[in-house]
């Protein structure tokens, strides 16, 4: 069989990220989505059907993915309709335009070849179907893996008439930062008490002016990231918070927000829609007699 231009380019994008898969970043027939009332369609890859001849089974898979709505999905539609730029489309349909990976925004590569991991991206998200590797990547459709790559630990302790409350977060398994990939991706962690209302903190990337002047240089930069309060590959976030009043427990939930709660509410996307729960507990506050003698 001789591989097309778009088979060897979307093998080329693959190996970048460690996924070697054809379906996964390019065989696709044009989809398209309405942006402001104009339909916008994707320019034209390899069709559905030059893959299915060889790759049938697989083809049927991945149709049923995220991948395949990759341009034309509401999360991404909303916000292109939004901000209608070339980079983001550029990586929802990356064999159109042959893009740049040094433009990529997103930094799960970089994260898994910085994290000195062993395994490709491949060995945790497509997982092996007899003699090929699963192409569902349904990954938000299944909390339950997100959740059991973080590990939530800490404590509260009562100070007077308040209670100082530290929440440790570290990755477990995941050789990436969590959350990785759209730069939208937030967790929301919130904490509370039974007589105490909830407050959240918001673990994400933040963009902003990057520009700088010297001298020597003039001014250079331009929009960049500025803080990265993600869950580390590596180490642990820690989050300290000061509840008011006296409480036997401290409650905590962490929850997977698909896009922050800024860009949700720029792109018009229910919060009920946008929130995945991923994790529930609570604190014994040490200092609190919990049982009356």
């Amino acid at each position: 069989m001789t591989l097309s231009d778009a088979d060897r380019t979307a093998r080329q994008l693959a190996a970048r990220v460690g996924v070697v898969s054809l379906v996964a970043l390019g065989c696709q027939s044009t989809p398209s989505a309405a942006v402001g009332g104009v339909a916008i369609a994707a320019p034209p890859v390899a069709s559905r059907a030059a893959c299915a001849r060889c790759h049938d089974e697989i083809v049927r898979e991945w149709e049923a993915s995220p991948h395949r709505g990759a341009f034309s999905d509401v999360w991404f539609q909303s916000g292109y309709r939004v901000d209608h730029r070339a980079f983001c489309r550029d990586c929802h349909a990356p064999l159109n335009t042959g893009v740049d990976p040094r433009q990529w925004m997103q930094k799960t590569a970089d994260e898994l070849r910085a994290s000195g991991a062993t395994q490709t991206c491949a060995d945790c998200h497509m997982s092996a179907l007899g003699e090929h590797r699963a192409h569902s990547f349904a990954i938000l459709a299944e909390p339950s893996r997100i959740a059991d790559a973080i590990v939530v630990e800490g404590g509260a302790t009562s100070r007077g008439a308040e209670i100082e409350v530290e929440v440790r977060l570290s990755a477990r398994g995941a050789s990436h930062a969590v959350p990785t990939g759209d730069v939208f991706r937030a967790l929301e962690l919130s904490v509370w008490t039974a007589t105490a209302r909830a407050q959240k903190r918001l673990l994400m990337r933040r963009f902003g002016s990057t520009l700088t002047f010297t001298p020597t240089r003039g001014i250079s930069g331009g929009i960049g990231e500025i803080e990265d309060s993600r869950v580390p590959a590596h180490g642990v976030r820690v989050e300290r918070f000061v509840v008011a009043g006296r409480a036997p427990l401290v409650h905590y939930q962490l929850d997977y927000l698909r896009v922050n709660p800024a860009q949700a509410a720029v792109q018009g996307i229910d919060d009920a829609a946008n929130r995945i729960p991923l994790l529930e507990g609570a604190f014994v506050t040490d200092a609190i007699e919990v049982f009356a003698p």
